[in-house]
């Protein structure tokens, strides 16, 4: 009797296999950021600085570190976000985890306001919109922190 009950359980699990692989490959791959940027060509670390930030170029360690912070929330690799990739839209994907990914952004963006010592309310954060307003809102902040305890030099033109 129990042999002829056996197919069946068997049967609901390959098709919620199917049901969850379709799911995955046809509806939460397409929306992450990281597949969406998969096909972007990269740029390296010092080409981004040559290219978008050369006047900044001795602050090349806090640019990356800026970059590689955008990366880790996103899912993203860091050679395939460049600066005028919206944070809100193109590195948070449109599915449950762009809840999560979103929660990453401000609690890094929390976390650099604390380091640069402002509210996270003051409007050159509420007013980012890009990867570069993001890096230069910052880099101008962390910088003017960093002169004022004389960990870096007077001169920035960025």
């Amino acid at each position: 009797m129990l042999s002829n009950l056996w197919p069946w359980p068997m049967a609901w699990v390959v098709v919620m296999m199917v049901a969850w692989v379709g799911w995955y490959f046809f509806y939460y791959r397409p929306r992450s950021p990281a597949y969406r940027f998969s096909n972007r060509t990269g740029i390296g670390a010092h080409e981004f600085i040559q290219k978008y930030y050369s006047q900044c170029s001795q602050y090349s360690n806090l640019i990356l570190d800026l970059r590689n912070d955008l990366a880790k929330c996103s899912g993203v690799h860091p050679t395939r976000i460049f600066p005028s990739d919206r944070l809100f839209v193109d590195l948070i994907s449109g599915s449950k985890l762009g809840d999560m990914q979103r929660d990453a952004f401000e609690d890094m963006i929390y976390h650099r306001c604390e380091e640069a010592e402002i509210s996270a309310t003051d409007p050159s954060v509420v007013q980012i919109q890009t990867v570069d307003d993001y890096i230069r809102t910052f880099l101008k902040l962390l910088k003017d922190k960093r002169q004022s305890r004389g960990s870096i030099g007077d001169s920035m033109k960025c």
